[in-house]
């Protein structure tokens, strides 16, 4: 199937992107647990801007094969192009963890989701102005927040969600 997924590519490439699509979704039902096909085919659904095609097949391909970083990476691209950072920063932390000791790679990861997580913030803020007692809402901004090394702003949140919060550098015996 190789084969015919390079053909596929090609015609994605050069114009005729339809048919190219076409092949690769007839070769992912023909081959529905090759995971490599499968992520291939999700590439292109990325590379033609369907997120939402590329999302699916990642996650199909993550069935397949649950540890599967390049399939993980992929989906959180896809869902942070379908306006759902929350999902892709879940899964870049979930990669952060896995990363074994790979500490570039660690920090890579983690600048990819301060970034998802200052579209979060960009979009909680004003909501969190309107409706501050919204105490969900407040959470996952502070969170955001935390992620994002804004520690003070993190602990405003957390005291106008509790007033009686203690500092959590005051220690008492």
């Amino acid at each position: 199937p190789y084969g015919e997924a390079l053909r596929c590519v090609l015609q994605v490439r050069t114009g005729e992107e339809e048919k190219g699509m076409d092949g690769f979704r007839h070769l992912a039902e023909a081959y529905p647990d090759d995971g490599h096909l499968n992520l291939n085919w999700a590439f292109q659904c990325a590379r033609s801007g369907r997120w939402a095609d590329s999302a699916g097949v990642c996650r199909h391909v993550l069935e397949l094969e649950p540890d599967h970083r390049q399939a993980k990476l992929l989906l959180a691209e896809s869902l942070s192009r379908l306006d759902q950072p929350e999902e892709a920063i879940q899964l870049l932390f979930d990669l952060v963890h896995a990363s074994g000791g790979d500490r570039k790679k660690a920090q890579e990861l983690h600048q990819m989701a301060q970034k998802l997580n200052e579209t979060i913030i960009q979009q909680r803020e004003p909501l969190y102005r309107e409706n501050p007692t919204d105490t969900d809402s407040a959470l996952k901004l502070g969170w955001c927040y935390l992620q994002n090394d804004r520690e003070a702003d993190a602990l405003e949140i957390c005291r106008s969600v509790d007033p009686k919060q203690a500092d959590p550098y005051d220690y008492h015996s």
